[in-house]
């Protein structure tokens, strides 16, 4: 999701990362399909909504009730124009909102059933339910345990519809799927769509452009006739984008849609409508068709299937078969094309003609080539189909065992009739290679894929083969003619089956073509995307294809990505111009950043475009780019990029929309802000952010806190040398670099020899501090003190022995402190030579880990841990044993992530006092705030952010 800020328009925009590679929409946002009724006038908008559901109600949010009913909130403020919330917290979200709503927005409460329908009746009692909230709109999504269900559904949508309530009513997993569709038909107010396939929120969700280009979902009104294939399974059928551009083509007003049907009959009295008008029948339910209709033609008769059935106006269902045409036909073409063959008769007359399979479609084929002259066998994975269906037509019966070894003539023809090889299972295949060497024509009813296994491998072996393609497209031709009384579109058909059914593991989902992508691009803007993304290379070809047609309210981003450095200023301005060339209304560059000092880079290019009034994103991806996200805005930055959940990122290093609003105050954020913020590395663990921003909040300070991932301190510091980044913590590893990095050290800094803070003073001097040491030791002392007797004159320090663990920066504050303190301090440190080190410049004595694991010279002793062991995400992990631990009366530890470490909890169970490194952490961030703004720090306020809001 992009957040726009500019501070001409001053409001946060709403919009569609589309870029080079396809479709990239924030996973909580899905696209609405609205239907909205006005007199006789049917006006349909296509929307985005927020939903932002927890788990336990099927959807993806994590957490606690409260920041997701913030994320909506926020949503609402973002302009979102649906905000969808489940009905068991309606009530709290009702007036948590009371008065803050935008009439733009509209309130969903919905209530989602994960296991059945329930009857219409109890359905019609949940609206009501619903209603009595307050809901601007019902929502009520069920879950299909067959396809029946949804005919409950689409009698209460009807029912609400007469009484101008509006209702989305909707019916879970791919037995659900026509709900989806059809409930514009029955009075739904909208239905819901991912962007991109493989993007969807839940099972059997439609694309928006499956809705839209092979649905004609904005077409779809009570008049529309209603068609459909009827199999188990049928998502993989193509027939639906056939058949539906074949009605679009003879202006009919009808749909054709997937019914995955598990009892035929069920299926057939539940929808009795005259509007359910035809079906196609597919695996398995093609012999169960003869059964289930009034009247069956003779020729579905003798085969015993039925793939076609008409409901006439009076109700009677009739039954038909074109399989067995269009496959025979598509034979006997193949064989034409490729072998000398009698003008007059046909050229199956005769030949030994081998069906594998003995369902309905199989019964087509060994009909058909009967018929014509044919030798039949059949053969099949059970052996009793095979004899059943060989007694039928008088043709004998083989196991597909048997056929492997069956060649008594050169020459047959193979017809596979059954499922195998098909997607995904496309490895598989009815017969060896080996086999097929004794046929001369191989046919594969499966056309998807369009080449098989069977087919490849025939090919190969110098046989004639013909795709299940061409007898898909003449059986459909046929259907077309049984379900609309007209000829059907020959060359329309066919055009559409070579040129539109292309599925993914074909080359589709956007590797290669640019023009589906092109048309994604253009279904967003129809849709009202603010803004389309589209990649430098392909920009020319794109601007020819809009021509003429790009909505005045949407914007063109002509964008550059470099995934691997960020070139020089120079470059980059040169990359601005060639974007500018292709007419764009935004530039944007994205580059890659091998070390902090490239985001500077990018900074100059965006003031330099600023000052040309020329609207640019300029953004550096990863996290030692990060500070481009959040502080773009200062430089002239168009806007920025957010995902609106954690883990849910479409790049490295993208904030969420929540912490560019809440925790860096985004929308504030302009050429006059401060800047200050943590140096590290690692970096990203650090809470400081969340509580810096909130303390210059408090004190209306125009400033922002952010974290900066550094490799090297003093690179960093000459390259952002400006007064406007005015202030810094320092975190590991870089403590004691800062000493030499600094132009002045504070006495008690130089002393420890340890830099936590670095102030840029007005004259663009840095003057370290060192507020670690105060901020550890206090704490220390007060956790003693809570639980301790101790001489209220003297610090309880005074006088016990005191083991540091760490010999970095923060090591050497605690050791220095408590050493000041009169206590008695050890030095331990995985490596000696460090911890000797530091010894020897306080006068005391060093361990290596291995040998503190046996020290305890006396009972009562304070342990203090100043390195990174335990620290998320490695919160297994403790500096030493609970073995070890028995001998400490006191143990602190410095890491806050997580509060609990394993380090404190064990030395807990072992009775010590334990104190927590957010103490440390709340302390010397205060003595940091005193520093960088010259202000006290607002203890309480400090000290609630840090218990309340970083947990």
């Amino acid at each position: 999701m992009a957040i726009g800020h500019t501070r001409l328009e001053g409001h946060i925009f709403n919009c569609l990362d589309l870029g080079g590679c396809g479709l990239q929409f924030a996973d909580r946002y899905i696209v609405c399909l609205e239907f909205k009724l006005e007199g006789d006038k049917k006006k349909k908008r296509d929307k985005t909504k927020n939903d932002e559901r927890p788990k336990w109600e099927g959807g993806e949010y994590e957490g606690d009730e409260e920041p997701r009913l913030e994320a909506l909130l926020l949503a609402m403020e973002m302009g979102a124009e649906y905000v969808d919330v489940e009905l068991k917290v309606a009530d709290k979200f009702m007036k948590l909102i009371s008065g803050k709503k935008p009439e733009t927005c509209k309130i969903i409460v919905s209530s989602h059933n994960f296991e059945n329908t329930p009857s219409a009746g109890e359905l019609r009692n949940l609206v009501s339910q619903i209603q009595a909230t307050g809901a601007d709109i019902v929502k009520i999504a069920t879950t299909a345990t067959e396809i029946v269900d949804v005919a409950k559904m689409f009698q209460v949508l009807a029912h609400f519809h007469e009484k101008k309530v509006p209702i989305i009513g909707l019916v879970m997993n791919d037995r659900g799927f026509i709900s989806r569709v059809l409930c514009p038909k029955f009075g739904g107010y909208l239905t819901c769509g991912s962007l991109e396939k493989g993007k969807e929120s839940e099972p059997a969700l439609p694309t928006a452009t499956d809705l839209i280009n092979v649905y004609s979902i904005r077409k779809i009104g009570p008049d529309t006739k209603v068609f459909g294939i009827i199999g188990k399974p049928v998502g993989h059928s193509k027939s639906p984008i056939l058949h539906n551009e074949a009605f679009r083509s003879v202006g009919l007003n009808a749909v054709y849609v997937p019914f995955l049907v598990d009892d035929l009959a069920s299926f057939l009295s539940t929808y009795s409508s005259p509007d359910f008008a035809g079906f196609s029948c597919t695996i398995p339910h093609k012999e169960a068709a003869v059964r289930c209709c009034d009247e069956v033609d003779p020729i579905a008769k003798d085969i015993g299937a039925v793939n076609t059935i008409i409901r006439k106006p009076n109700g009677k269902l009739v039954g038909y078969n074109t399989d067995y045409v269009g496959a025979i036909s598509a034979i006997e073409d193949g064989i034409r094309a490729s072998q000398p063959t009698d003008a007059t008769t046909s050229p199956l007359t005769g030949r030994l003609f081998v069906v594998v399979g003995a369902g309905g479609a199989g019964k087509a084929l060994a009909y058909g080539a009967k018929e014509k002259g044919a030798r039949v066998v059949i053969a099949n994975r059970t052996f009793a189909r095979a004899q059943e269906l060989g007694n039928l037509i008088g043709a004998p019966a083989l196991s597909l065992t048997e056929l492997e070894n069956y060649h008594p003539e050169e020459g047959m023809i193979l017809a596979n009739t059954t499922a195998i090889g098909m997607h995904p299972n496309v490895n598989e295949t009815p017969l060896s290679k080996e086999a097929l060497k004794s046929y001369a024509v191989v046919f594969d009813a499966v056309y998807t894929p369009k080449e098989t296994r069977l087919l490849r491998e025939a090919a190969e072996c110098g046989a004639t083969v013909v795709s299940g393609l061409e007898m898909f497209i003449r059986q459909a031709m046929g259907q077309f003619e049984h379900f609309t009384g007209m000829p059907a579109p020959d060359s329309l058909m066919h055009d559409i089956v070579l040129t539109k059914i292309k599925p993914k593991w074909e080359g589709g989902e956007y590797e290669g073509d640019d023009e589906p992508r092109f048309e994604a691009l253009l279904l967003a803007m129809e849709m009202g995307a603010e803004y389309v993304d589209i990649e430098l290379k392909v920009a020319d070809k794109f601007m020819k294809l809009i021509s003429g047609k790009k909505p005045e309210t949407c914007k063109l981003i002509v964008s550059s990505h470099n995934f691997e450095n960020t070139p020089s200023a120079e470059e980059l301005g040169n990359l601005v111009a060639q974007i500018q060339a292709t007419g764009a209304d935004i530039v944007k560059i994205a580059t890659t950043a091998t070390e902090i000092v490239d985001v500077a880079k990018m900074f100059q290019t965006l003031v330099h475009c600023q000052e040309k009034q020329v609207p640019i994103i300029g953004l550096v991806m990863n996290d030692r780019g990060f500070i481009s996200r959040v502080i773009c805005p200062k430089f002239g930055g168009y806007l920025t990029f957010a995902s609106l959940e954690k883990g849910k990122e479409s790049a490295l290093a993208q904030p969420t929309i929540t912490d560019l609003i809440n925790v860096y105050n985004i929308k504030q954020i302009g050429p006059d802000t401060k800047v200050f913020g943590i140096i590290g590395k690692p970096v990203g663990h650090s809470k400081s952010p969340i509580l810096h921003n909130e303390a210059f909040r408090s004190v209306s300070l125009n400033a922002v806190y952010v974290p900066f991932l550094v490799d090297d301190l003093a690179n960093f510091l000459s390259t952002y040398s400006s007064p406007d980044f005015a202030g810094f913590s320092c975190t590991i590893p870089h403590k004691e670099a800062a000493v030499r990095c600094c132009d002045e050290v504070d006495p008690i800094a130089k002393d420890i020899g340890a830099v936590n803070t670095i102030i840029r003073k007005p004259n663009g001097k840095l003057v370290g501090y060192n507020t670690d040491y105060v901020g550890a030791i206090s704490a220390i002392e007060d956790g003693i003190r809570a639980t301790q007797p101790t001489d209220t004159a003297a610090s309880p320090l005074a006088g016990r022995l005191f083991v540091v663990i760490g010999a970095g920066g923060a090591g050497k504050a605690l050791a220095y402190g408590a050493k000041e303190k009169g206590a008695r301090v050890v030095i331990a440190n995985r490596t000696f030579a460090r911890a000797q080190e530091l010894g020897n410049l306080l006068g005391a004595p060093a361990l290596t880990l291995t040998e503190l694991e046996n020290y305890h010279p006396e009972e009562g002793m304070i342990l203090a841990n100043t390195t990174a062991i335990g620290m998320h995400p490695n919160v297994n992990e403790t500096p030493l044993s609970k073995q070890a631990l028995k001998s400490y009366a006191v143990v602190f530890d410095a890491v806050y992530t997580p509060k609990e470490t394993r380090l404190l909890r064990e030395a807990a169970e072992c009775g010590a006092t334990v104190v927590s490194g957010l103490e440390m952490f709340i302390r010397q961030a205060m003595g940091q705030f005193e520093h960088f703004t010259g202000m006290p720090a607002p203890d309480s306020l400090m000290r609630d952010i840090v218990l309340t809001k970083i947990q």
